[in-house]
């Protein structure tokens, strides 16, 4: 991961959104993960 790497023609929405995705990607994971097994059944 090059988080250290400075690109002007990355937007700060972009960011957030990258951000976003990377926070709540593992969470869905989970929740799937979990439903699949059955635990909100």
């Amino acid at each position: 991961m090059a988080i250290r790497e400075r690109k002007p023609q990355v937007s700060p929405l972009r960011l957030k959104i990258t951000l976003f995705i990377a926070g709540v990607g593992p969470l869905l994971a989970v929740g799937l993960w979990l439903q699949s097994k059955g635990f909100f059944s």
